[in-house]
């Protein structure tokens, strides 16, 4: 048996490479019943939520019926301890690494800016001088740190010095629980999705206008970008020119705020209707989908 938490399950879901389109049947059958929320959501967070709630309901036959590997996380260059590794799963419900705290330092921008040389050479610049275990301990402040940096950087890069707003260490909360809500109200949560459905029909009054919302996704893009997506998909309208690139992103901003308070709302109640606390997973699955056995737990199993 093999044990996930929310947070590993949110990102495999997210991360898995599935070439298929959720069927209103589908949807209705496996996530949820009333199908308002399928037409209001785009393809891409159907699938979404399709993959979170068949893995939940039934690992195995998913596997079978949807199998594709999961693709490795992508070395964004952000942290000193190199991220591009596998997610993780867990032999042992009382495994220490389930309720850690994630913590790394984090390569300053400019440096990242320089690309991945660069960046591996400060990483191990940054473990040759063991700045990591002498935080840990108390032996040297991040201000000393930030000092080491600049006086090695600075003129090595022609960068300007970092200075005390300049975050470099990251202490975030564990999140990836294994515990369902056990206040879960199915009755609040129809209130509640309802209220969303509302949000959503009073600011998208019409069809058009719905269709539009379902790029909420785009919202991410720069200003060129969406210019340049927006220009190309509505060029028989010229809808920039008709409502302003600025009004075309706030309203976007609304469309993409209210889906993700959607698609978290459904989260929650897949986990409760599919009584997470209670699910454990072959590993031989969860290796084919892309993950790696927790160190930690792998030791203990060894010996």
């Amino acid at each position: 048996m093999a044990y996930i938490t929310k947070h590993t399950l949110n990102k495999l879901c997210s991360s898995l490479d599935l070439d298929f389109k959720t069927s209103e049947l589908d949807f209705k059958s496996v996530v949820f019943s009333d199908t308002q929320v399928f037409y209001l959501l785009n393809s891409k967070q159907n699938v979404f939520l399709f993959t979170y709630a068949s893995l939940l309901k039934d690992s195995e036959s998913f596997r079978a019926n949807y199998f594709q590997f999961l693709k490795a996380k992508e070395d964004r260059l952000l942290y000193v301890r190199d991220d591009s590794g596998k997610y993780k799963y867990h032999l042992k419900l009382d495994c220490p690494m389930l309720s850690n705290n994630f913590k790394d330092f984090i390569v300053p921008k400019p440096i990242r800016d320089k690309g991945k040389t660069a960046v591996d050479e400060y990483r191990n610049w940054f473990k040759e001088n063991s700045f990591a275990e002498l935080f840990s301990t108390n032996t040297i402040s991040l201000d000393e740190i930030r000092q080491e940096i600049n006086a090695k950087y600075c003129e090595k890069y022609l960068i300007k010095e970092l200075g005390i707003e300049t975050e470099l260490y990251h202490n975030i909360p564990n999140t990836g629980n294994l515990s369902i809500d056990e206040n879960f109200d199915f009755n609040q949560f129809q209130m509640e999705l309802n209220v969303l459905i509302s949000q959503l029909d009073q600011n998208f009054t019409d069809f058009d206008w719905r269709t539009f919302s379902k790029l909420s996704s785009l919202v991410n893009k720069d200003d060129a970008e969406l210019r340049e997506v927006l220009t190309e998909r509505y060029s028989s309208i010229k809808l920039i020119e008709r409502y302003s690139l600025k009004e075309l992103r706030r309203k976007l901003e609304i469309a993409n705020s209210i889906k993700l308070k959607i698609i978290n709302s459904l989260k929650k109640y897949l986990c409760w209707h599919y009584n997470f606390d209670s699910i454990s997973f072959n590993s031989k699955t969860l290796d084919d989908f892309g993950l790696e056995c927790c160190k930690y737990c792998l030791k203990e199993t060894v010996g």
